[in-house]
C-alpha cells in the first residue's frame, strides 16, 4: 500500500541564492585560523556530516563549510583542500578529518590541511586494520583506496567472471564496470563496495567476495542503474539500493571456479500496488534508520519513500510545480534527518515535512 502526503513541503525557509553575490568577511577568527567567514550557505550544497564535536559540514560545488551556533567558516582549495568539490567526509578515532574528492584525500587536524600521498603502483594483498579508512577518489579505477594512519594504498579488486559477460556485450564501453558509486562498513566490521556494473565486493579481512543479482543493477526499463545504496538496518538485514528483497548475509567462500562469493538468503522487502495491480520497488540512492526503526529512501526523482513496519509511505517532494531531485540522507549525531537535493538545495524533517534548510 502506499500513502501520498500531497502537502510536504508547504512550510518553506529560503535560502539565499548566487554564488557570485555571497557576503563574506575576510576577518579570520582567533578559532578558525583557516577559511573565511560565510552569511550562508552555498545553494549547491549536497552532503552533509556532523563530526564528533557537533560541528556540521556541508560540502558542495565551491568547497565546504562548517557550521557550529550562528558562525560559518567557508573552506576552499585555497585554504588547502584537494578541490572545492568535496564528495565526501570522514572521521578517524582521533577526531581528525578526511576531505576526499576526485583528486585525492586531505587530512584536516583542526587547524592545517594535509594532502594524502597515495602510494605508486596497485596492491593485490589486501589488508583490514582496526584504524583502516577507505575511499573512492574518482569513479574509473578497479578498485579502492585504504589508509592505514601513514600510507594511501591503490588496490585492485578481484575479477569476476561477471567482467567477461560485461565486456562480452559492452566490448567499446567508455568507464570501468569496477567504478565505486559507494562504500560502507556494517556491524562486523565487513567493508562493502558497491560498482558500477559488477554488482556489490565484500571484504572480510580475508577475501573480497562478490555478489550479483541483474534486478540491482539493471532496470526493468533497460537502464544501468548499479549499487548506489547499501545498508545494513538495526536487526542486521541488508537493503541493496532496491526495497524488493532484503539479504541476509552468512559470510563468503570460494566456489569451483576459485571465484570468492557472498554467502546470503533472501526475504521480500516492501513495495506496493500500481494502479494497474503490478507490484513496485523502487530503486533509492540512500538509505537511514531513523531512531523509531523505519527506513528512509531517497529516490532522485520521485521524492522520498518511508518503509514503517509493512507499509510504505510516499512523500513526492514538490517545490510549486517542479519536482525535488531526492540525493542523500544523512542521519546526525542526534538522530535528526537530513536530506540533499540535486536541485533545491538541504532539506531537514521536522518531524511531519521536510524543511528548506538555512543558516
Amino acid at each position: 500500500m502506499i500513502l501520498t502526503k500531497m502537502t510536504v513541503l508547504m512550510s518553506v525557509l529560503m535560502v539565499c541564492l548566487g554564488c557570485d553575490n555571497k557576503s563574506i568577511s575576510q576577518d579570520q577568527t582567533a578559532a578558525n585560523s583557516i577559511g573565511i567567514v560565510a552569511d550562508h550557505l552555498d545553494p549547491s550544497v549536497r552532503k552533509v556530516f556532523q563530526d564528533s564535536q557537533d560541528n556540521y559540514w556541508f560540502m558542495g560545488d565551491s568547497g565546504v563549510y562548517k557550521t557550529k551556533d550562528s558562525l560559518i567558516v567557508w573552506l576552499r582549495a585555497e585554504d588547502g583542500l584537494h578541490s572545492n568539490h568535496i564528495r565526501y567526509i570522514q572521521e578517524d578515532k582521533q577526531g581528525d578529518l578526511y576531505f576526499e574528492s576526485d583528486e585525492g584525500v586531505t587530512k584536516y587536524d583542526g587547524k592545517t590541511f594535509q594532502q594524502l600521498w597515495i602510494k605508486e603502483g596497485f596492491e593485490t594483498d589486501w589488508k583490514l586494520g582496526d584504524n583502516d579508512m577507505w575511499f573512492q577518489i574518482g569513479f574509473s579505477n578497479k578498485g579502492p583506496y585504504r589508509y592505514d594512519g601513514d600510507t594511501l594504498y591503490r588496490l585492485e579488486f578481484p575479477s569476476t567472471s561477471t567482467e567477461v559477460k560485461f565486456f562480452e556485450l559492452y566490448p567499446n564501453a567508455g568507464y570501468s564496470p569496477y567504478g565505486l558509486y559507494y562504500h560502507f562498513t556494517d556491524s562486523k566490521n565487513n567493508v562493502w563496495f558497491g560498482t558500477t556494473s559488477m554488482g556489490a565486493a565484500r571484504f572480510d579481512g580475508n577475501s573480497v567476495g562478490w555478489m550479483y543479482e541483474d534486478y540491482l543493477t539493471h532496470t526493468p526499463e533497460g537502464g544501468d542503474f548499479g549499487i548506489r545504496s547499501i545498508f545494513e538496518d538495526s536487526h542486521g538485514d541488508f537493503w541493496i539500493c532496491n526495497t524488493r528483497e532484503r539479504f541476509h548475509v552468512s559470510g563468503q567462500s570460494a566456489d569451483a571456479s576459485g571465484e570468492v562469493k557472498i554467502e546470503y538468503t533472501k526475504s521480500p522487502g516492501v513495495g506496493f500496488k500500481t494502479d494497474t495491480g503490478e507490484m513496485y520497488y523502487p530503486y533509492f540512492f540512500s538509505m537511514v534508520e531513523d531512531k523509531a526503526g523505519d527506513l528512509w529512501m531517497a529516490s532522485y526523482d520521485e521524492g522520498v519513500y518511508r518503509k514503517s513496519g509493512d507499509e510504505l509511505i510516499h512523500y513526492p517532494l514538490k517545490e510549486g510545480d517542479e519536482t525535488v531531485l531526492t540525493f542523500l540522507f544523512y542521519k546526525d549525531n542526534s538522530g535528526g534527518i537530513w536530506l540533499t537535493t540535486h536541485n533545491f538545495g538541504l532539506y531537514k524533517y521536522d518531524g511531519q515535512n521536510f524543511v528548506r534548510f538555512s543558516m
